[in-house]
């Protein structure tokens, strides 16, 4: 089998230099008099069976395209062996630039809002990652990023590492992929959570030798990231954690829609000390009687509130929607870490699922379907055989579209 190296041509374009060796081969700088610099990358170690499932879907990847993604301009074959021709990202990963200096939050956010947009475009569009690590995120001009290697997840999982298992970085693993399953959207959403955990703490939430890291994937508890960094609090925390979910259906949505949720919460947590700070500052003693007086109202009123809500609870964004539109389902007072389902009791049907955090709360975005009867309907929290919360609902129909005039 022929190897491409610097100096083989590949017809308009003349390999330069080795750029670096990736898990399905060496990758290179090429130019070309009319496009400029690309990177080729080589896949050596496909077998002929991943060759032929590759070539059936080699055309689909030149038709990916968003500013956040890596641009798969062609692809070719040199005595046998494969090779991507790519859009040429010239800042190094952002692996290599966490190494060298530290970046400030909004720089942070502003890489992580990129990457949650390529890869929500990617999940569109009907293709997968796979292996979402820093060293698959490429920076341009000002930081800029790029997702590499979206689609290619089918060739890595064809290439085993030296214990067998499919090549992938067990940091980023979804316990789902952990346990065998293929990759997905949802596994996706899991290794963006823990770029996001990792860009925010400075540390994965697991560490150790794989089976190690596997195993915590699967079982283990994510540290509260505001104990590794001080700076966040108690809303970065459920926002990392959510994304984190064992259970895939439990996690964000969109990638987007975590950064969304990021952005409010890390603010959330920087105000929290200023507003603590403030109270401390304000004069109580002019307000002391009064106070004693509400008090004393207020501590027999939350006992009989405690008392008659002491369970767990179901509340909704609206109390009435369309059938066929969203609306967000939240719950409190659940055990810690809960996995559940959420279901349209009077019809039945399930309609989503969610999982606690560590104090019992979740939110979850869901959709009615577009077939419910017009009416009052119950939507529940339901885990362990039971929906022990529930909460009214008002579905009304959809308008009817007005019919067209009749032509005279």
């Amino acid at each position: 089998m022929a190897v491409i190296q610097s100096g083989t041509r590949l017809g308009r374009y003349e390999v330069n230099e080795f750029l670096g060796q990736g898990s399905l081969g060496p990758v290179f700088r090429a130019y070309d008099q009319t496009t400029g610099s690309v990177a080729i990358k080589v896949l050596q170690n496909l077998s002929e069976e991943a060759k032929v499932r590759f070539r059936a879907r080699a055309a689909r990847l030149t038709t990916l395209r968003h500013p956040n993604l890596v641009s798969v301009l062609d692809v070719g074959e040199y005595e046998g062996v494969l090779y991507l021709v790519l859009e040429y990202v010239p800042g190094g990963s952002l692996a290599a630039r966490m190494r060298r200096a530290t970046m400030s939050l909004q720089g942070v956010l502003y890489i992580l809002r990129g990457v949650a947009a390529g890869l929500d475009h990617a999940h569109r569009s009907g293709f997968v990652h796979g292996d979402l690590t820093p060293a698959q995120v490429l920076l341009g001009p000002d930081d800029h990023p790029f997702v590499a290697d979206v689609g290619l997840a089918p060739l890595r999982r064809d290439v085993p590492d030296a214990s067998g298992r499919p090549a992938s970085v067990p940091e980023y693993t979804a316990p789902e992929l952990a346990a065998g399953g293929e990759p997905s959207a949802a596994s996706d959403r899991y290794s963006f959570a823990t770029l996001c955990y990792l860009m925010l703490t400075g540390r994965t939430p697991f560490s150790g030798q794989p089976y190690e890291v596997l195993s915590a994937q699967a079982h283990a508890e994510p540290p509260l990231p505001s104990r590794i960094n001080s700076d966040l609090g108690q809303a970065t925390d459920q926002v990392l954690l959510r994304g984190l979910a064992k259970e895939p259906a439990a996690r964000w949505q969109t990638c987007v829609q975590m950064v969304e949720a990021l952005e409010g919460s890390v603010q959330e947590d920087a105000q929290a000390p200023l507003l603590a700070v403030a109270a401390r500052r304000r004069p109580l003693w002019p307000w002391a009687v009064g106070l004693l007086i509400v008090a004393l109202a207020v501590a027999a009123a939350v006992l009989a509130y405690r008392a008659a809500n002491s369970g767990p609870s179901v509340t909704l964004s609206t109390g009435v929607v369309q059938a066929g539109q969203q609306l967000l389902v939240s719950g409190s007072r659940l055990p810690a870490h809960q996995v559940g389902t959420i279901v349209l009791e009077s019809d039945p049907i399930q309609i989503g699922s969610f999982q606690a955090d560590r104090y019992g709360s979740f939110q979850q975005q869901v959709t009615i379907p577009a077939s419910t009867t017009p009416g009052g309907h119950v939507i529940s929290a339901c885990y362990n055989g039971s929906c022990p919360a529930s909460a009214r609902l008002t579905v009304t129909a959809p308008p009817t579209p007005s019919p067209s005039p009749t032509p005279s």
